[in-house]
């Protein structure tokens, strides 16, 4: 394959569009894209349980959901696991210890119960007591999905702006103020759920019952919170905003990325990652998301793709049973481990030179869909040889991080990736998880 830089295009296109200066506040976002898209089937995902259905909804779905997105990214350009939030934040819980103490403070107390009340419905499924987010939540979380959604289109047409013509910045001017009508109307919604904003800013910032009394509430809440799966395997609740992104066709922006779309390389994000710029195409062994190997001795040299068209959405996750704001907070520590332990506060440092070694350097907090993929180029006719076999259970073929050839992963289904290939381009109808933004926990714990 000739060398290229697609896919540090693509990388900083996505970065632009998604994270813009919106997430990006103390490089406190971060975009990883997948060594290999995790194929999925919408409907292991449809009608999960929430407040407005908890009757109805599937805990299947919701576990679905959760095992999707349990993976601890590490510290790189690529996204691969390297443990279960899940997990680590439960060892987390058990392992911290208070090293200073404070009273309780009633007040702030009963403020951060009856803000807690506001956020958290308890509901009797499947033979337990679960929490889920309350109905004003959820209307609240819809509410600023619809406003990133605004935020993310205005980014990505200015993307596309021809900002250096007379004529072309005069045609933005007049795009941009309907692009800017739609995100203060979209931002004066959110704006009406202004008592739970209120409650997510006590929940997240009072810690009335000092460093052991939080500790011993969240571990509390996380135990409480836990469900059983059909094997005996406990699991917790996530939401995903917009809630029905399984089949929501209008959460999704067509975009288009070839040589010219992303030209300066000195401000790359991916480039100062040290990441590398080609697309790779070959055979690759499969497993759970993000933990993808390649196989360097199928890699097909002869390919090369210049360009990318897809449909593409951000969908965001909610945990309301992990209390972020716990690496923030001072005064404990693990025992028998140093400070930076769980995270040391940064992600990269410039050209790639220190990466974060925390057991959770970072918090998945948005997926990136894709769907409607038309891969542009020259493909080999190893590769349209390699698409028209069948192949293993474990192994797929890919291109960058789409999927071209493979089993779907999610749920139980068995289902094959829908692609064709001919020398010229290769479409794939199948969507896909292709990267997830990620937040980069503080410095934790901050003692020894």
């Amino acid at each position: 394959m000739n060398d290229n830089n697609l896919m540090q295009i693509m990388y900083d296109y996505l970065d632009a569009m998604f994270i813009g200066s919106d997430k990006s506040q103390n490089n406190a976002a971060v975009l990883q894209l997948l060594p290999l898209g995790t194929a999925i089937n919408p409907k292991d995902f449809a009608n999960p349980v929430s407040a407005v259905n908890f009757d109805e909804g599937s805990l299947a779905a919701s576990e679905n959901f959760a095992l999707l997105v349990n993976d601890i990214p590490c510290a790189q350009p690529k996204f691969v696991s390297q443990g279960k939030l899940e997990d680590i934040y439960s060892w987390i819980l058990n392992n911290a210890v208070a090293v200073q103490e404070q009273e309780i403070d009633e007040d702030a107390k009963k403020r951060y119960d009856e803000a807690f009340g506001l956020l958290n419905e308890k509901v009797e499924k499947g033979g337990k007591s679960v929490y889920v987010p309350s109905q004003e939540l959820e209307a609240y979380n819809d509410a600023l999905a619809a406003y990133e959604d605004a935020v993310s289109t205005r980014n990505m047409e200015s993307l596309e702006a021809d900002h250096t013509s007379s004529k072309g910045q005069k045609v933005w001017s007049v795009k941009k103020k309907k692009l800017d009508g739609d995100v203060k109307r979209a931002y004066d919604r959110l704006s009406a759920y202004v008592s739970v904003k209120n409650a997510l800013d006590i929940v997240k910032t009072t810690y009335a019952e000092g460093v052991k009394g939080t500790v011993a509430r969240e571990k509390e809440f996380f135990a409480s919170s836990a469900q059983t799966s059909d094997m005996g395997r406990e699991w917790h609740l996530c939401s995903a905003y917009p809630s029905d992104w399984y089949e929501n066709d209008n959460m999704y922006t067509g975009i288009k990325i070839d040589g010219n779309s992303m030209k300066d390389n000195k401000s790359s994000k991916y480039l100062n990652m040290g990441a590398e710029t080609s697309l790779s195409v070959g055979i690759f062994s499969a497993s759970a998301s993000g933990e993808h190997k390649e196989d360097e001795s199928h890699r097909d040299s002869e390919t090369n793709v210049t360009g990318i068209q897809m449909d593409v959405a951000a969908v965001r996750i909610e945990r309301s049973w992990m209390n972020e704001t716990l690496f923030a907070l001072d005064g404990w520590k693990i025992a028998g481990q140093k400070k930076g332990h769980i995270s040391d506060g940064t992600f990269i440092t410039e050209e790639g030179k220190k990466h974060n070694e925390g057991i959770m350097p970072l918090i998945p907090k948005y997926m990136l869909v894709a769907r409607n993929v038309t891969l542009t180029g020259n493909f080999s006719k190893t590769l349209q040889d390699q698409m028209s076999k069948e192949t293993t259970a474990n192994t797929s073929i890919g291109v960058g991080p789409f999927k071209i050839k493979g089993h779907v992963e999610t749920g139980e289904s068995t289902e094959n990736v829908e692609a064709n290939c001919d020398q010229a381009s290769i479409t794939i109808a199948t969507p896909q998880i292709i990267g997830y933004i990620s937040s980069v926990v503080k410095m934790s714990p901050k003692n020894e």
